[in-house]
């Protein structure tokens, strides 16, 4: 049971039961599987959010900066620099557990990727030069 959960991050103390009652013929209860996920460190835990980040996007920003690899100071304070956030009217997006070990918050199996998309929120822009 544990190995089938340390497989797939995504699956929850009750898919545990599943697996346990089906595959190894074993009853148990759901507290019991919580119990022993708990016990080897995989404690149910919300993913980690990053933005989506693909190849094409890396391919870009080292693209960017072999352009401007040759940049004085004085080049670099005539740009305008922006950033935009979005705000979230009403619930957070998502509210989705993993079970994961300590200090592995960050490792790409254990991260949850965000996408935008529309409605409910509140995008904010500013920009410094």
């Amino acid at each position: 049971m544990v190995r089938h959960n340390k497989k797939d991050p995504n699956r929850s103390a009750t898919d545990s039961i599943a697996y346990a009652n089906e595959v190894l013929g074993v009853q148990i209860s759901k507290r019991i599987a919580q119990r022993r996920l708990k016990r080897v460190g995989l404690f149910a835990r919300r993913p980690a959010k990053k933005p989506l980040f693909k190849k094409k996007h890396r391919k870009a920003i080292l693209e960017f900066m072999r352009s401007h690899e040759h940049w004085t100071k004085e080049d670099w304070s005539r740009i305008l620099w922006s950033d935009e956030t979005k705000f979230n009217l009403f619930n957070p997006d998502g509210g989705h557990l993993i079970r994961r070990p300590i200090r592995m918050r960050y490792k790409s199996r254990y991260v949850r990727s965000t996408v935008k998309f529309g409605g409910g929120s509140l995008m904010a822009w500013g920009s410094s030069s």
